[in-house]
């Protein structure tokens, strides 16, 4: 009896006919669609196999959409070859799929600034935050302005000067989806543009391996540390509340006296930092973090006394509760 290990026929066929049979199509005309309406090289020009390949190798992988722009190949004039680029939908969609999912969130700096006449007024850095079902800690990734912001080119005002807080709050979330999640091969536009214009453009053909969640700690584990809000939030994990329960007592009348001292109502809340309240105390009954969640809002909220009473007088009623 043999002891090899036979492949499955799924594994056998080539990534085309995959990618054909998920829209029901023949490879061949599934490929002609691809070069003609994703691609769209220019008169004269042609799309290599390898370029083809890499570009399927990743909508396999990621199971995004060329065909609605979830992934689209960005040409590099210079080289002649392809950047896989991910717009905003399909960040997305590969986060909101993976079923460790449990949502994200997003923080402003109170401070706002113009990098320059062509932007608009925007917070000096946004915060995104991405919580997962098989992780004890949500991770945060906080990208800067002032690091981010692309000036107009040749005068051409782009997204960054139409559209600056949407942008900067895109390139938060798309680099805390790499951290959390162990995505690569793939750009956003951005990315892309910035990629171009260095000389750096390579046609990369990734492995077709899923990561497991053990696989991502492991490959990046100095990234999630050195996220700065993660490290709030791990200060004080949940086995000090259990091991040591008359802490959390104790912390209580801490609790009551600064929530109470001026009463504050919802109304009086921004509507972010109204979410960002309830997705902590939601994560805090959860794990039974509770001193996490409260060393978590005297750190985010310690510059708004309104929102931190109000917090802390959640946070009280959610852990009597």
């Amino acid at each position: 009896m043999s002891n090899q290990v036979q492949a499955s026929p799924e594994a056998n066929k080539s990534v085309l006919v995959r990618f054909a049979e998920r829209y029901q199509c023949d490879a061949k005309k599934i490929q002609d669609a691809l070069i003609n309406t994703v691609f769209k090289p220019r008169p004269g020009d042609t799309v290599s196999p390898i370029d083809q390949m890499a570009f399927l190798i990743l909508c396999d992988r990621y199971n995004l959409d060329p065909f609605c722009k979830e992934i689209y190949p960005m040409p590099d004039p210079r080289s002649g070859r392809y950047i896989p680029i991910v717009g905003v939908d399909g960040w997305f969609k590969i986060a909101s799929s993976n079923p460790s999912h449990n949502g994200h969130s997003f923080t402003y700096c109170d401070t706002t600034t113009r990098p320059d006449g062509d932007a608009k007024e925007c917070p000096e850095w946004i915060e995104c935050t991405i919580y997962r079902r098989d992780w004890e800690h949500p991770v945060s990734v906080r990208e800067y302005l002032s690091e981010a912001y692309r000036p107009a080119f040749k005068g051409k005002r782009g997204p960054w000067q139409t559209h600056t807080i949407r942008m900067l709050r895109h390139k938060a979330f798309t680099q805390c989806c790499r951290q959390v999640y162990g995505i690569g091969g793939i750009y956003e536009e951005d990315e892309g543009q910035r990629i171009i214009e260095a000389g750096n453009a390579e046609v990369v053909i990734p492995e077709p391996v899923v990561y497991s969640p053990a696989q991502v700690v492991e490959a990046e584990p100095t990234q999630v540390v050195e996220a700065e809000p993660a490290l709030v939030v791990e200060a004080e994990p949940a086995p000090v509340v259990e091991a040591e329960p008359a802490q959390v007592v104790e912390a209580e009348p801490a609790l009551v006296v600064e929530a109470e001292t001026a009463p504050v109502v919802e109304s009086q809340i921004e509507e972010r930092k109204l979410t960002f309240i309830k997705n902590v105390i939601s994560y805090g009954r959860q794990k039974g973090s509770w001193a996490a969640a409260e060393e978590t809002f005297r750190d985010r909220l310690k510059n708004d006394a309104n929102a931190l009473a109000f917090a802390l007088n959640e946070l009280r009623t959610a852990q009597a509760a």
